[in-house]
């Protein structure tokens, strides 16, 4: 791959400060590539675009925005055959035509399957036969045909380079992948947050009585604009349960509850939606590493008290249960040795069991979700780098 010279991202959302650190741009341009990123989120997802704001925008020299599909298309159609195009935008009927137009300039491309959450099953028993009624909606059908059909068929070409994490990270791969593809195993981006920041503190007290909540703003969370769909927490429903929670943790833990707020978040310091209580944005990995314990739904940010091998005690309401996150919630606690607590079922605790931590469950979920044994210890974008300058070609 020693003739890439040009890498662009293809994102479908807005762009942020965290996202320039999290895809390595400074980082590439140190090892010699033109580094740009290509949003689409104007034509593929107008109500984000329209409706959700980015807590910390930032703009460079290489973003570009572009705000119709025929505008995609001669863009790519301009890319010379030294360019990678790093894609973090899913295979499916609404981004066929950047996935036709790659392929029919025959424009290599990566794919990213770093960051992926433990599969699960939606169980049918979990939606009601009404739901089901109503999701049969006849403007899905040309999706569902779409994605049953093989890439091949719609003259896609499979993707050159898979960016993969831990071992079970491609355990469901809805990208276009072949024989001619390449895995590239790394680790997931919050690996890169644990490698850079191991040996020093962002936080000047350490809150070592102080637990954690790992916020994931359910409520207000920007993927459901992206998917269409409402939130299963309302602001009225969620926050007031949330509180109660941390209340009895507080009185039973005699210990400090802190909100590592969500990256996309809009919260005030000492926001009224937890009660007063301490919200942090952007240091979360700090945050875990200086308390006791993590508080968590479904986080990928529970990734950090994987690593840092803290104990998570993992919650959920009656609406998360019958919802999509509710799989995952129940997946990730069993795979790390625990049981979700329901918040609306009022139940017992046993924190001295809470506190535990299986450290075996631990190791295997970093090997399957965080970080494959045997891979380099660098971080994410210097291993890709180091990869692309070292091949000499990529079909």
């Amino acid at each position: 791959m020693s003739d890439v010279r040009r890498i662009i991202f293809f994102v479908e959302s807005l762009f942020s400060a965290r996202d320039y650190n999290r895809f390595g741009i400074e980082l590439l341009v140190e090892n010699g590539f033109e580094v740009e990123v290509w949003d689409f989120t104007p034509w593929l997802h107008p109500e984000v675009q329209k409706k959700v704001t980015d807590p910390d925008p930032i703009s460079f020299y290489g973003l570009h925005q572009f705000w119709s599909s025929g505008e995609s298309v001669l863009a790519i159609r301009g890319l010379s055959a030294g360019c990678l195009v790093v894609l973090l935008i899913g295979y499916c009927l609404n981004s066929f035509i950047l996935y036709k137009a790659l392929s029919s300039n025959r424009i290599r491309y990566a794919v990213f399957m770093a960051n992926n959450l433990p599969a699960v099953n939606i169980r049918a028993d979990k939606i009601s036969f009404a739901k089901r009624l109503r999701n049969l909606k006849l403007n899905k059908v040309p999706s569902a045909i779409f994605t049953r059909m093989p890439y091949s068929f719609w003259g896609i070409r499979p993707a050159n380079i898979v960016l993969a994490g831990g071992e079970s990270s491609l355990i469901s791969i809805s990208y276009p992948v072949g024989n001619s593809t390449k895995y590239l195993w790394i680790h997931t981006l919050d690996y890169d947050i644990y490698l850079d920041t191991k040996g020093r503190f962002s936080i000047k007290d350490t809150y070592r009585d102080a637990c954690v909540f790992l916020d994931e703003y359910l409520p207000f969370h920007p993927d459901f604009f992206h998917l269409k769909i409402q939130s299963p927490a309302s602001v009225e429903d969620y926050y007031p349960l949330m509180c109660n929670f941390f209340d009895r943790i507080e009185k039973e833990l005699n210990i400090e509850v802190i909100i590592a707020a969500h990256p996309r978040s809009h919260y005030g310091e000492r926001d009224p939606l937890f009660g007063g209580r301490l919200v942090i944005r952007g240091s979360t990995f700090d945050l875990v590493r200086s308390t006791r314990f993590a508080i968590a739904h479904s986080s990928t940010s529970i990734n950090f008290a994987v690593m840092l091998e803290k104990p998570i005690v993992f919650i959920t309401t009656d609406k998360l249960t019958q919802s999509n996150i509710g799989p995952y919630i129940e997946k990730i606690s069993e795979l790390l040795g625990k049981n979700e607590i329901n918040l609306d079922a009022g139940q017992s605790i046993d924190w001295e069991r809470e506190m535990t931590v299986d450290i075996m469950a631990y190791a295997t979920y970093k090997n399957d979700y965080i970080k494959k044994g045997g891979t380099d210890n660098l971080l994410f974008w210097q291993i890709v780098s180091n990869y692309l300058h070292e091949r000499v070609k990529i079909t």
